[in-house]
């Protein structure tokens, strides 16, 4: 990194460097005239004017100089030629020896450059013209370059290419040119990638997918490229649950959640199915761009694997031209974003006072005097009378950075992409430092990749992939649950001082751990995580069967190694005995002893996945005829440490036509099976129809409209209602057995344990999908998709629950079944709109999806009352008592209905009967707020460029999900626990009219203390995701000849403001309504970046 900052340092320094002695180099040997002053005008950067005759009829010139001056060169050039020249500043006029020197206008000039795409490979028949003219003066070759002879005085250029934007460039010099494009939103020619190699365009495909580019992905300054996916695409659901180094993945749902099994969509990266963990090591810098596929059509090819959606992740692949070599550097500040709000001491123990007098309405032994309580207030005796904030003791910003090398090119035999990465990611935690470990969070990862194309001739390819990823993690010797839930949550704030003067750490006489002395002096724990990952396919061309018709044959393998690496230690810790001086060490008792750091202990284990596939395509047209087929078997084997291999294969088939890209219809299946299932149980037919239709092109008002729709049949064989791996295997289990012989020795014996099923299977998705794409007023004007799903699950693998336990077999050896069943049915809506006004291009992109289930089936238990049921409900929907109020005085608590949560007093919560049996008991739980998956996710982001400046913005939220505050962050002094804002407007007899929180009690309240409507919360959020500000130096030149194409100065931030309707001091993020996890992190980060 340090030489990536040096390099920068001299590139901006010199960036403006005038060059006034030129001296160049020139071998050339019979070479026009016009060509030589081409190379020097590119060597030296020298404008060079001449009308369009003055060159004509001039014989070729040679001549070899070596560090000559521009003057030494021009007359070796020139010599015995009918031509002079004049120098004027940065200008040569060449003229003929008669000729007058007239007007720039009169001369003309050669304007040179490469143009490349949004990705940077260069972009071939991209047309090259006069700004307000029609006629084209060049189109760029297979390498992306032009050369065009143009009058002195003109300014711009305008570039034209199918499928992309308008751009017109300004002519500030005669230095090459480097025109990057950008693709139109939503344009005819996109091409999505589907699966296995295969990829289509946009407007020929008739399934339903959303891609999002590598532009994009880089916006987002995150160490985990799962949480720069929010917003982003219509129909994933994103919730990230925790901010903790290493461990900060976003839980993915495609179009929500519709099983009772695992719902997590199934990953591919570069056509090889993969772990899930696979995609959060992957460098963003080495990402083209990932797609999500979402009904039947799109992954019926996928099997009994496809249910829940794929997402398709494609790396970057050098492409023929000259190297292009990216460097990238960036640091950013991090905080958490929400943290619990908790009072100090001193209305700690004002509210422990009155919860205290709640319970003990006739008690004397009040806990906090009325000097200790001023002693709190003013804190004057901070080491009698502590007042700790331990989230601000033991939290701060940190700091992450990620630095990258890219390097792509190649030639038309050989295409090469590499990339090297490193990330370093910091803790939150305010430790004191520590010469023997680091005792903080910290993440640091290594990337590297390289895709390598090779063509042998015109019939024979072959692909190479290498990719490795390495991930060192260092953590505290305490977890981060224990800190955030355990510690920071609970520990009063008066309990016990930080340290004392004796440089002991403090510690409560009767529980509570000190928090310091756990993070700074009990040892730390490491992870060595590395995975390999090789890919080899190679293609062949069978044009001489039939044009058209090619094999392809693919090897992976990946291998994931971890190990860890733990050493703990102690330190003696204090307790005040409650008198004497704080500087005298007898005054004092003494907990734990000074141990040094133990042997390490560490653990070790290794996977390792193979895949091969081998499969014929087929791709040809007959007039406006168009046939695509596929025929496609796979094979992946999964081992796990020890354990048997894990295998699973198939067949894939795909047949599709299109009629003069107006009519289209498409068959995919797939026919595969996994070893989880009995030999008759064990494959599956997948099938899918889809089926599209254009509308209207190129009208007056719709440039595009489209209607499309699917149904088929998708497989999940996820199955995670048990850890059984082989369930129609039955289990034989040790067991007491028997005593024999005449001293009665114990035998042991062997027991049934969990029953087999041999005719389990996997779950079955039945998935319909209608779809319209619309392209109004041009094709980037405004862009819309729209699409409708259905889908229902049958044959989900539930736990049986109707079982009456008088048949003697404990529920836990009872086998599951295929009883399952649920509905999943939504919406998703896509709008683009980009567009150009003057010198100001900008884009506007909004997109929201909706995704409602219900449980229709799941062998529940008889129950005594409808509301307890699950059945009909949503999956993950929350239960609990219905809080109607609280109780306004002994009379209401006569009246009401029993209460049976223990003895209850005037403001308890107040609940509803929903039973009717007149009695408030646990049969009246019944479902409140909603499901803990959000139904609505939402995104809305815009950009816009101006010159050399660029912004853009993303806005994120979710909506239609619910969460329940409980324990530590719901309920006042809970398990020996603190107090937070939301008791400060707790019952009393004087506040009864605008109370909105119950009446205080000390420790746990069973009437008050449990899931309720009353702690539940709505956890609709609004978040200003990420935010971006840029500005790019282009051509910027170094020394001599020396040019990059391009540096930019960006800053971006990430999860910066959150608004929503809860207290504000919880993320709507976070899980199960508990501060038990590492927060999640907003991001302040700046960089730079250059290509060359």
């Amino acid at each position: 990194m340090k030489f990536l900052f040096l390099f920068l340092t001299i590139l901006l320094s010199q960036a403006k460097a005038e060059v006034f002695a030129q001296r160049i180099s020139i071998h050339v040997k019979n070479k026009p005239i016009k060509d030589v002053l081409m190379e020097i005008q590119l060597k030296t950067g020298y404008d060079f004017f001449y009308k369009n005759n003055t060159l004509k009829n001039v014989n070729a010139v040679t001549v070899s100089l070596q560090n000559a001056d521009l003057g030494k060169v021009l007359d070796a050039c020139l010599v015995g030629l009918p031509l002079k020249y004049e120098i004027d500043q940065k200008t040569v006029l060449i003229t003929r020896k008669e000729d007058v020197v007239s007007t720039k206008r009169e001369f003309q000039r050669m304007v040179s450059g490469t143009v490349l795409d949004e990705n940077g490979r260069p972009l071939s028949a991209v047309s090259v013209r006069l700004a307000g003219q029609t006629a084209v003066l060049a189109q760029t070759d297979e390498r992306g370059t032009f050369n065009v002879s143009i009058e002195g005085t003109v300014k711009q250029l305008v570039f034209n290419s199918v499928g992309y934007e308008e751009l017109v460039v300004e002519l500030k010099d005669n230095a090459p040119l480097r025109v990057q494009m950008q693709r139109a939103l939503n344009t005819l020619d996109e091409v999505v990638a589907l699966g296995f190699g295969v990829k289509q365009k946009k407007i020929t495909s008739t399934g339903s997918v959303a891609t999002i580019s590598n532009k994009e992905l880089m916006q987002s300054p995150t160490s985990n490229i799962t949480n720069a996916l929010a917003g982003r695409l219509p129909g994933l659901i994103t919730m990230q649950r925790s901010g903790e180094p290493g461990r900060d993945k976003s839980d993915l749902y495609i179009r929500g959640v519709a099983t009772l099994n695992s719902a997590s969509p199934l990953v591919t990266i570069d056509g090889v199915q993969k772990d899930y963990a696979a995609i959060t090591t992957l460098d963003p810098n080495e990402i083209e761009n990932i797609t999500i596929l979402k009904d039947a059509s799109s992954t019926a090819l996928y099997g009994v694997k496809g249910a829940n959606g794929v997402i398709i992740v494609t790396t970057k692949r050098g492409v023929e031209g000259k190297s292009k070599i990216t460097l990238r550097t960036q640091t950013a500040v991090q905080s958490p974003t929400r943290i619990p709000r908790f009072l100090g001491s001193y209305d700690f123990a004002t509210l422990y006072n009155e919860a205290y007098l709640n319970d003990n309405p006739t008690g004397t032994q009040i806990p906090y005097s009325e000097e200790a309580l001023e002693a709190y207030r003013t804190g004057s005796d901070p080491l009698k009378y502590p007042d700790v904030d331990w989230a601000k003791e033991l939290l701060q910003n940190s700091l992450s950075s990620q630095s990258n090398f890219s390097m792509s090119g190649g030639n038309k035999k050989i295409r090469y992409f590499v990339n090297v990465g490193y990330m370093h990611q910091g803790g939150i935690y305010k430790v004191e430092k520590n010469d023997l470990y680091n005792n903080n969070f910290e993440l640091k990862r290594y990337n590297f990749r390289n895709n390598l194309d090779i063509d042998f001739d015109d019939d024979l390819s072959m692909t190479l992939n290498l990719y490795g990823a390495i991930e060192d993690r260092n953590y505290p010797n305490v977890s981060a649950a224990t800190m955030f839930g355990a510690l920071i949550s609970r520990i009063p704030p008066n309990a016990f001082p930080i340290k004392y003067p004796t440089g002991y750490w403090g510690l409560h006489a009767t529980g509570y751990s000190s928090p310091h002395a756990l993070l700074n002096n009990s040892g730390f724990s490491q992870e060595f995580n590395s995975s390999l990952s090789g890919m080899a396919s190679m293609t062949r061309k069978l044009n001489f069967l039939t044009e058209g018709l090619s094999i392809k044959g693919s090897f992976a393998f990946d291998g994931y190694f971890k190990n860890t690496f733990k050493r703990s230690m102690n330190v003696q810790k204090a307790v005040y005995l409650g008198s004497g001086d704080y500087n005298d060490p007898s005054n004092y008792m003494y907990r734990d002893i000074d141990s040094p750091l133990s042997a390490p202990s560490s653990t070790y284990g290794q996977n390792r996945d193979v895949w091969v596939d081998v499969g014929f395509n087929y791709n040809r047209s007959f007039g406006k005829h168009n046939f695509i087929g596929l025929l496609l078997a796979n094979r992946q084997q999964k081992v796990l440490g020890g354990e048997i291999p894990y295998v699973s294969q198939g067949l894939v088939g795909r047949v599709a036509y299109n009629y003069n890209d107006r009519y289209f219809a498409e068959f995919n299946a797939g026919y595969s099976g996994t070893d989880n299932f009995a030999k008759e149980n064990r494959y599956g037919f997948f099938p899918a129809l889809s089926v599209g239709y254009i509308v209207l092109r190129d009208h007056d008002l719709f440039s595009l409209l489209k209607v499309r729709g699917s149904y088929g049949i998708s497989g999940n064989d996820q199955l995670t209602v048990t850890n059984r791996r082989w369930l129609f295997i039955e289990e034989y289990l040790a067991a007491s057995g028997y005593s024999f012989g005449e001293t009665l020795s114990a035998i042991g014996g062997i027991g049934e344990g969990p029953l087999a099923n041999r005719l389990v299977s996997w779950e079955n998705a039945y998935r319909g999908n209608v779809g319209i794409d619309v392209n109004l007023f041009g094709n980037s004007l405004l862009n819309a998709t729209v699409d409708f799903f259905h889908e229902k699950r049958k044959d989900m693998l539930v736990l049986p629950q109707s079982i009456p336990y008088m048949l003697g077999i404990p529920a836990s050896n009872l086998p599951p079944a295929n009883f399952g069943e649920t509905e999943n049915k939504g919406f998703e809506i896509e709008l683009n709109h980009h567009n150009r006004i003057g010198n100001v291009q900008y884009f506007v992109t909004a997109n929201t999806s909706f995704a409602r289930n219900k449980i229709l089936a799941m062998d529940e238990e008889t129950r005594l009352y409808p509301n307890l049921y699950k059945t009909g409900q949503r999956i993950n929907q929350e239960f609990g008592m219905k809080a109607i109020g609280f109780f306004e005085n002994q009379e209401d608590i006569i009246t009401s209905r029993p209460q049976t949560f223990g003895k209850v007093i005037p403001g308890d919560l107040k609940y509803y009967d929903a039973n009717g049996d007149g009695v408030i008991d646990n049969n009246d739980v019944m479902p409140i707020g909603k499901s803990t998956i959000p139904e609505w996710m939402f995104g809305f982001s815009g950009g816009m460029n101006y010159k050399n400046f660029d912004f853009s913005f993303l806005i994120q939220g979710a909506a239609g999900y619910t969460y329940t505050r409980q324990l530590e962050t719901a309920y006042e002094f809970y398990n020996g626990g603190k107090v937070m804002e939301i008791h400060k407007d707790r019952w009393t007899p004087q506040t009864a009219g605008t109370a909105t929180y119950p009446v205080l009690h000390l420790g746990f309240n069973d009437n008050n203390h449990r899931a309720s409507s009353f702690y539940n919360r709505k956890g609709d959020y609004i978040r200003l995701k990420n935010l971006e500000l840029g500005y790019t130096f282009k051509n910027v030149q170094l020394f001599g000849t020396k040019r990059v194409d391009n540096i930019r100065l960006y800053t971006n931030g990430m999860n910066l403001f959150t608004w929503d309707a809860t207290e504000g001091d919880f993320d709507p993020e976070s899980p199960g309504g508990r501060y038990w996890t590492y927060p999640q992190v907003k991001v302040f980060n700046f960089g730079i970046s250059t290509n060359f």
